[in-house]
């Protein structure tokens, strides 16, 4: 088609042919500019503007509208402004009009748009290249396939143009591609069907993969954006599934999806910014093809090569970036969750490699240094710069892991768990491993201290390497549990030998597991933790086990040490948990623990004897004899009430003491309990109200006295 230049030789649009007015035609061509230079002249009185928008609003109704915007816009001596309004007469008539056009002009109107497009320059502004691509992108929603058959020829023959035009046809490609799949457009509406198979046809990834354009890595991105727009798409009616989702199963496209994934994987100390975009971006597209398997299995072909495709899954899991895994790890909760997808023999051959991968990942990232240079917290990094985001990633995160966790072992409960189990053995082996604070005494036996106590309790930190390793694997092992509960609470009510054999495994392993020696105190109160959610879960109905843990707890302690704050901090953590796990069990099994109530009112006793427990802990501790006695349904009423009384008279009588209601007559004897007394004159000697920035500011000798005092008064009260 010859193209007119600037109007020359236009045929008719709705009967105006150019050139049949001298004087019109002029006219549009001045008036237009300007209308619009009084517009966005700030000097301009509002009546002014006023009649100016009213005339560029009424030129849009021209029967030689067309014509007119196509002429200013070609322009390029024109103003932008001026360039732009042209571009919306276009847009007006193609959006309002098209449907009154003939063939010849709308064929004509379509030349028009072409010739803007293949005149665009790399000097013209970016919004106007836009405006170009778009009003393609509205031709092509009304014409393509129909009378124009040869758009994708001109969009290859368009990318063999300067770089403005390159950016073009991504344009046209990724906004045509939304329009179509993405958004509800009434104009694509009109012709889903058919713009359906005619977008998967220039779409294809064989295709596009295999054309050698000048700029591979920009093909790539506009092929990867608009696989992402198509399958974004919520509803496909039945034969567009067929058409254009269940080819992307076969092995021919996998294998091609595998390549191109390899190919954006980007290295963490030499990241490629774009690439990894893409990375990120080609992992949501494949979210997106994969959970049509869980939405509408019933369509996919048998002939799928499934077992590739969930290969694909493991690779794009495995990445360094959790931000360009998460995705899938998402996708796989919900595959899991689908009976017809879950029970396939490749979903099976894979759960090893699951469980591993989130095993791996439970990993609390957020105790790790913003320095690390850990692969996944440098992407981590580089993905999120603020801390509730960085927290509520995570947190997504490590629920996937523990969701698919749960599911597996609900499906395969003793294959996995025993998988699990093993797994925690060999971190337990290898805890140590590569950090010298920590030293392997014997196979069995691991322990903290490697010299001297001291200097290893003074450069303690509560975010070790080992400990952060074993409280992944025991998350691991939780999350298990409750799957396996799950898997429980479905089972018919006789007699389960299985089961049985699973749980008795259970607890030889928690058995062996206590048995171990560790020093770190926040290690102790990770194992007891464990052990708890196994006396409180499957080995619930097991008494002997239940004594075990609460005896266990109840000797477990650490000694506070001289200028280790840190570590300090960590014995009294593991008191705390100490206490309050020990009321839960208190709570939970007053039945089995009121069988052996003076042997555990003794050991109690020792406790007191031999460990520094503060006050606060010394009456948690000791509630938990009131609590047996109180909700035991065996114990003789009197009995029962004999005993509890002896619990509440020392509360009784410290309350009613002459010391307290005479400390407490007064606001000085008041402050004297709480351990305020001193702290008024010590804040004015150091002129406190002066200090700008308090976390600079170490407290000194005196300082550290007082709130030693203080919280030993707090304690006491």
């Amino acid at each position: 088609m010859d193209q007119p230049q600037n109007g020359q030789g236009a045929p008719q649009i709705n009967g105006a042919v150019k050139g049949h007015s001298t004087r019109r035609a002029s006219g549009p061509a001045t008036q237009i500019p300007h209308a619009l230079e009084i517009i966005h002249n700030p000097r301009s009185s509002n009546a002014l503007r006023q009649e100016a928008s009213l005339y560029l609003e009424d030129i849009k109704s021209d029967n030689e509208a067309p014509y007119h915007g196509f002429a200013l816009a070609s322009e390029k001596s024109q103003s932008a402004v001026v360039r732009h309004y042209g571009l919306s007469l276009l847009e007006h008539a193609i959006r309002h009009r098209w449907i009154d056009y003939t063939s010849e002009q709308s064929a004509l109107l379509r030349g028009w748009i072409l010739n803007l497009a293949q005149s665009v320059a790399d000097d013209e502004p970016l919004y106007l290249r836009n405006k170009i691509g778009q009003l393609w992108v509205e031709v092509a929603k009304r014409s393509w396939v129909l009378e124009w058959l040869d758009m994708d020829q001109l969009l290859v023959q368009l990318w063999e143009g300067v770089t403005a035009q390159k950016e073009l046809v991504l344009v046209v490609l990724e906004t045509l591609s939304e329009d179509i799949f993405g958004h509800e457009d009434t104009a694509a509406g009109l012709r889903g069907t058919e713009l359906n198979k005619a977008c998967v046809e220039i779409f294809t990834p064989a295709r596009v993969l295999t054309e050698h354009f000048p700029s591979r890595e920009i093909s790539i991105n506009a092929s990867v954006d608009a696989l992402y727009a198509l399958y974004s798409r919520t509803r496909f009616q039945e034969d567009d599934f067929r058409d254009l989702v269940c080819p992307m199963y076969g092995s021919k496209i996998i294998n091609l999806l595998q390549h191109l994934y390899e190919w954006t994987i980007v290295d963490v100390n030499d990241l490629d910014e774009d690439k990894y975009l893409l990375s990120k971006k080609f992992s949501e597209m494949v979210f997106n093809i994969g959970r049509f398997l869980e939405e509408r299995p019933a369509l996919i072909p048998q002939d799928s090569d499934l077992s590739s495709f969930f290969n694909l899954l493991l690779s794009i899991l495995r990445n360094q970036s959790l931000h360009v895994s998460i995705p899938i790890l998402h996708l796989w909760t919900k595959l899991l969750k689908s009976a017809s997808i879950s029970n396939l023999t490749f979903v099976a051959a894979v759960t090893g490699d699951l469980l591993e991968v989130c095993s791996q990942r439970l990993l609390k990232y957020e105790a790790l240094p913003e320095d690390s240079t850990m692969p996944s917290i440098v992407f981590l990094n580089e993905d999120v710069d603020n801390i509730p985001e960085r927290h509520a990633f995570l947190g997504n995160y490590s629920r996937f892991c523990n969701e698919i966790v749960g599911i597996i072992v609900q499906k395969q409960p003793f294959d996995a768990l025993y998988h699990i189990l093993g797994q925690a053995d060999q971190v337990l082996s290898n805890l140590f491993e590569g950090e010298p604070a920590f030293q392997g005494k014997k196979a069995a036996v691991l322990l903290f201290y490697t010299g001297s106590n001291a200097s290893k309790v003074r450069t303690y930190t509560k975010n070790s390497i080992p400990l952060l390793r074993l409280d992944a694997q025991f998350t691991v092992v939780e999350a298990a549990l409750k799957g396996y509960a799950r898997w429980m609470s479905n089972q018919a009510p006789h007699h389960n030998h299985e089961q049985d054999v699973m749980n008795g495994n259970l607890q030889t392993w928690c058995e062996r597991l206590l048995g171990l020696t560790f020093e770190d105190p926040l290690i102790k109160q990770r194992v007891i933790q464990l052990a708890g959610e196994l006396a409180t879960g499957p080995l619930k109905r097991n008494p002997g086990f239940v004594l075990k843990v609460f005896e266990f707890t109840l000797r477990t302690h650490c000694s506070e040490e001289p200028n280790a704050d840190t570590y300090n901090d960590a014995v009294k953590d593991l008191q705390n948990y100490c206490s309050h796990q020990l009321q839960k069990l208190a709570m939970k099994f007053p039945d089995y623990l009121i069988n052996v109530y003076n042997e555990l009112e003794t050991k109690l006793n020792e406790v007191f004897t031999d460990t520094t427990l503060d006050a606060h802990n010394r009456v948690r501790y000791s509630s938990v004899l009131f609590i047996i006695t109180h909700r035991a349904s065996t114990v003789d009423a009197k009995l029962r009430e004999t005993r509890l009384d002896g619990f509440l008279q020392p509360t009784i009588g410290e309350w009613q003491s002459t010391e307290l209601s005479n400390a407490l007559s007064s606001f000085g004897g008041f402050c004297d309990v709480i351990g305020l007394s001193h702290m008024q004159r010590y804040f004015t000697e150091r002129a406190v109200h002066n200090i700008q920035d308090w976390p600079a500011h170490s407290l000194d000798d005196e300082g550290l006295s007082l709130r030693a005092q203080m919280q030993d008064a707090f304690e006491v009260s």
